[in-house]
């Protein structure tokens, strides 16, 4: 596993339930292993138009950031994952809440024949902190923005992928130096 090239992944979706929301934001930074020093190796966001924005939860919506003026020229969701799938080749997941975010691309995955071509070991970075701090807090302090917090990681634009994405490696390589 210490080989494999890192691919830190968050996306903000439309509602809670990978079997009826959708994906609207999607960001990847793809990184060395962390033997190698985490060197960014590729970085990609994509703002993905919904298809059923009808079934969407407007609080999902309003955190996610999702106005339609701004979603213009988003691509669908068969384009951006071809693109994803092509950059992750071999490259393991980590994501804060791997379950969440891989249960959406998963589904996505499906819904569209397109293949995942990720490494199937996945890392969690709640997970990785749970370890690390042997528990100690409360499970809403498990939250991106709390450890960020707590480990005073600037995050600037909270529910941006991208934004996220770059909080988590900050946080992924001070829960690995612990």
């Amino acid at each position: 596993m210490h080989t494999h090239e890192l691919l830190f992944v968050d996306l903000e979706t439309t509602g809670l339930d990978f079997e009826r929301h959708e994906i609207v934001q999607l960001a990847l930074v793809k990184t060395s292993s962390y033997r190698d020093g985490l060197a960014i190796l590729s970085e990609r966001v994509w703002k993905i138009r919904p298809t059923h924005i009808e079934t969407a939860n407007s609080v999902s919506l309003g955190v996610s950031g999702y106005v339609p003026d701004e979603w213009k020229d988003a691509v669908s969701l068969e384009d951006a994952l071809r693109e994803f799938a092509a950059l992750t080749k071999g490259a393991m997941m980590v994501s804060h809440n791997v379950a969440y975010d891989f249960g959406f691309l998963w589904k996505a995955f499906q819904d569209t024949g397109i293949e995942n071509t990720m490494h199937y070991h996945k890392l969690d970075t709640i997970s990785i902190a749970y370890a690390k701090l042997n528990g100690e807090s409360e499970p809403n302090q498990y939250a991106l923005g709390a450890l960020a917090a707590r480990f005073h990681i600037p995050q600037p634009h909270a529910h941006d992928a991208l934004a996220d994405v770059h909080t988590m490696i900050a946080l992924y390589k001070v829960l690995m130096n612990m």
